[in-house]
Order: structure tokens, then C-alpha cells, then sequence
């Protein structure tokens, strides 16, 4: 029964540990991660597990994979392994996503269909800034003072640009000082 499948049957997804977050709360990695995934079914053993990988704003890295489980509990995919068998039932199957896209909002999801049919999935949202931020700086007076070249006679306005897809003000500061006198 259904009652009985959803008691005996899940998915664990677990994201490495940061304590970085996007703008929308989704956890934030500077490179490429590794998503471990865990899939059991006890009830009536795993089938197959399809995933898959949208990032959308760098669709080149989406990605997605089918691992089918027969019943001598083969993984058709060498990365997921076997790990509880149960006589002719695969009842635990491991294996792990890699992530290697450049985007915010990057979407996993993982769908494991056990043998009498029944569907389970499960779902991750993280978010990869590979993206190294750059700074400007500009300033509104650019006319040096006519006697001391190197020195300016009237006040400057600095600006301060941050080009980052992941900014958080909070998380800059800024240390003025003059080194050179008055």
C-alpha cells in the first residue's frame, strides 16, 4: 500500500556544511560540490533512481542520470553501489551527485521508484558563486591642483562599486586612512 511504502521507503540528500547563504537563504559555495545521496526502500525493494541538476543561470552544467538496480542487486552505474539487500531486493542504494555549476537557485532533485511501482522524491536547493567579485573604485574630482600636481585643492567624492551576484553589504568594510599627511 501507499501508507506502507511512505513508512518504509526515503531519500537523504546531505549538502557539505557552510555557513554561507544567498540572498534567498539557499546555502552558498564558492566551487563545485559533492551532494551524498542515500535511497532506501524496504518495502519492496529499489528499482531505479533517476536525479537531476537545473542551475538556471548556467544551463551548460545541467545535468541527469538514471541508475537502474536489477534483482542481484547490480547498480547500472559504478558511482552507485548496493549497500543493503535484502534476498532478491535492493533495500539500500549510495551514491553521490557532483554540482559544478556557476549559479544561485541550483535545483537537485532525486526520484526512486521501487519495484512495485510506488514513487518517492526529494528535492535540494544550493547556490555556487565560482565568480571572484570586482572592485572599482572612482572619484568625482579629477582636476589636480595647478601648483602641486600631485595634490588635489578641492574636496573628492570616492565611489565604490562592488560587482558581486551575491553581495551582501554587511559583509564589507571599509578601512580609510591617510598616509600621507594632512
Amino acid at each position: 500500500s501507499q501508507e506502507q511504502f511512505d513508512n518504509t521507503a526515503g531519500i537523504v540528500m546531505t549538502a557539505p556544511g557552510t555557513t554561507s547563504k544567498d540572498i534567498d537563504g539557499n546555502n552558498l559555495y564558492a566551487g563545485n560540490i559533492t551532494i551524498p545521496v542515500v535511497v532506501t526502500d524496504t518495502y519492496a525493494g529499489i528499482r531505479s533512481i533517476e536525479w537531476s541538476i537545473r542551475a538556471p543561470q548556467d544551463s551548460n552544467a545541467n545535468q541527469s542520470g538514471t541508475i537502474v538496480v536489477d534483482n542481484a542487486g547490480n547498480s547500472s552505474e559504478n558511482n552507485w553501489r548496493v549497500t543493503s539487500f535484502d534476498r532478491n531486493l535492493a533495500t539500500c542504494v549510495e551514491g553521490a551527485i557532483i554540482i559544478n555549476a556557476n549559479s544561485n537557485a541550483i535545483v537537485v532533485d532525486v526520484k526512486m521508484t521501487n519495484r512495485a511501482g510506488y514513487v518517492t522524491t526529494q528535492s535540494m536547493t544550493v547556490s555556487i558563486d565560482k565568480t571572484t567579485p570586482v572592485v572599482e573604485i572612482s572619484f568625482d574630482n579629477e582636476q589636480g591642483d595647478a601648483t602641486y600636481t600631485e595634490y588635489f585643492a578641492e574636496s573628492r567624492t570616492a565611489a565604490i562599486t562592488v560587482k558581486e551576484r551575491n553581495f551582501d553589504e554587511a559583509g564589507v568594510s571599509l578601512d580609510i586612512s591617510n598616509t600621507e599627511g594632512n
